[in-house]
């Protein structure tokens, strides 16, 4: 998110109200939500107090007619209603929740994912071979133990799977050495890194394995 380009919407104590709430359930979701309704007041050239100033008939018909026109300029439906779905959050909050149903067609495509497909397992070689000892780590657990990028290091950057996580994960320090008793070798993800939001385990392969060996001891 450009902070400095939405930071002064935070001056608008509703807003960051609103912003603050929003916050306590998703840091992201909040940050996101504000982005999303700064590019909407930029879009019609109005702050989001204004937007409240309108009152709900006249609001109503500016999102209406905010959708038909980034429809004929050819946004996803999936785009628009991500926008929309901010606009309808501070709406809300304002005590002006929509009465109309706003309709948005197929608003659940993903042009851009259409084409997305996994990487074979030469492509994934490749990318092994192209990345440094630090991101061929990342790369392997992503690939092989099916973690998200937010279990290795969270949106804020406050926490992520640290060594005590690998469980099965032996270290002699006066060596420099690190080695695996089991192989494969049991992942904890904690509970404030797990998007179900509980903790879960999962195994990394002996590939993945000799990758977090190189790294750690390099």
């Amino acid at each position: 998110m450009n902070k400095a380009k939405y930071a002064d919407l935070l001056l608008d104590e509703d807003v960051k109200c609103w912003y603050r709430n929003l916050a306590r359930g998703s840091k992201i979701t909040a940050d996101v939500s504000l982005r999303r309704l700064g590019l909407f007041c930029l879009k019609k050239g109005i702050k989001p107090r204004q937007l409240i100033e309108l009152g709900k008939e006249k609001a109503t018909k500016l999102i209406l007619d905010t959708i038909d026109e980034l429809e004929a300029k050819g946004h996803s439906n999936s785009y628009i209603k991500n926008m929309l779905k901010a606009v309808k959050s501070w709406l809300k909050f304002n005590n002006m929740a929509l009465t109309v149903e706003v309709k948005i067609n197929d608003a659940e495509d993903s042009p851009t994912l259409v084409n997305e497909r996994t990487p074979t397992q030469e492509e994934l070689a490749r990318i092994f071979r192209a990345c440094k000892l630090d991101a061929r780590a990342a790369v392997a657990l992503m690939a092989f133990s099916g973690l998200r990028p937010q279990v290795l290091g969270n949106y804020d950057g406050g926490d992520g799977l640290r060594l005590s996580d690998l469980l099965e994960a032996k270290i002699d320090n006066e060596k420099k050495l690190i080695e695996f008793t089991r192989i494969p070798t049991l992942i904890r993800v904690r509970k404030p890194l797990s998007k179900a939001g509980h903790q879960y385990f999962t195994f990394l392969c002996g590939e993945g394995c000799r990758y977090i060996k190189e790294y750690l001891e390099k």
